[in-house]
């Protein structure tokens, strides 16, 4: 069976970089960011689970290779429904893919998944969402 499982553990290869497999099949770069991609997110605030997955930009300025940047998160996390606000919440390590400042970025369609990771940064995660719908 070596090898051929999968799951929370990898695939019981003994390897140990791919061990956070996300449901896409791309590798979480922390434990956090693991837990993250698993949970089931709510469709509105009136759902039991008050939590959307969203990229989230880096709410700081950057430069990088001398020009100016915006940074977006290459895995969605886990943020309160429009209307609700996060009564509990988590630090957690994301990627982030940088473009000109001058890019126009739609979030609501943008998928920033696929791109390169340029840098990484700490963000909260919500946990837990007190909504007024």
């Amino acid at each position: 069976m070596r090898g051929k499982t999968c799951g929370v553990c990898g695939t019981g290869d003994g390897e140990t970089k791919q061990e956070y497999q996300k449901p896409g099949g791309g590798v979480a770069i922390s434990p956090q960011s693991f837990i993250q991609s698993w949970v089931f997110a709510g469709e509105t605030c009136t759902d039991d689970c008050k939590l959307k997955r969203e990229f989230v930009k880096l709410d700081k300025q950057v430069k990088l290779y001398g020009t100016d940047v915006k940074c977006y998160s290459t895995d969605p996390i886990l943020q309160c429904m429009p209307n609700c606000k996060p009564s509990k919440t988590v630090p957690v390590k994301l990627g982030f893919h940088c473009i000109p400042t001058d890019t126009v970025v739609n979030l609501l369609d943008a998928d920033f998944s696929q791109k390169c990771v340029d840098m990484y940064e700490t963000r909260e995660a919500h946990l837990a969402c007190d909504c007024q719908c």
